[in-house]
């Protein structure tokens, strides 16, 4: 969790600073780290990350190759959480790098995960990816669709109170839980 956490903040400091190879020195070291030492989810942490920079930079081979990887040490882990999180991301990278008419499988496999999980901030985040990637498939009914429930969702979050923890509770990639 330390390891994480300080890798993850160099990378982010890097980042601000607009530095992306050290960014990304940082998040290759995380990763490196995390297989050497067997830790799951530093190494999704910084897979995450690394497609991230990639996307950023306009290389989406290399965002999904990573969100790929991500995803397998996630299903090896059995971290589901995760695995929403990740199809969410290759969803919406897939749509806009690659569209199509159909609905990217990540997302949809993310949102029937997220829905099962019965987690509301995973299905939120799930559906407004795949509402995202929807529209790509020019498919305006179904985005329609996805955007009313993505909207409930996200209403329905914001309906509840949250305990004081959880307000400040880092996401995947800010090297949390």
């Amino acid at each position: 969790e330390q390891l994480t956490q300080l890798y993850t903040h160099l990378g982010r400091a890097h980042e601000l600073l607009q530095d992306r190879e050290q960014a990304r020195l940082a998040y290759e070291k995380l990763h490196v780290l995390a297989i050497e030492r067997h830790l799951p989810r530093a190494d999704i942490v910084a897979l995450l990350h690394l497609a991230m920079l990639a996307w950023q930079a306009f290389d989406p081979e290399t965002a999904r190759s990573r969100l790929q990887g991500a995803l397998q040490v996630a299903q090896e882990g059995g971290d589901f959480d995760a695995q929403v999180e990740i199809g969410t991301h290759l969803s919406e990278i897939s749509a806009i790098a690659w569209p199509s008419t159909r609905m990217p499988r990540e997302g949809v496999l993310a949102l029937a995960l997220a829905r099962k999980l019965g987690k509301p901030c995973l299905l939120a985040a799930s559906l407004h990816a795949l509402m995202n990637a929807s529209f790509y498939t020019g498919n305006w009914d179904l985005t329609a669709q996805l955007a009313e429930e993505s909207r409930a969702a996200h209403a329905a979050l914001s309906d509840q109170t949250l305990p004081e923890d959880l307000l400040h509770a880092p996401t995947l990639t800010t090297g949390g839980s």
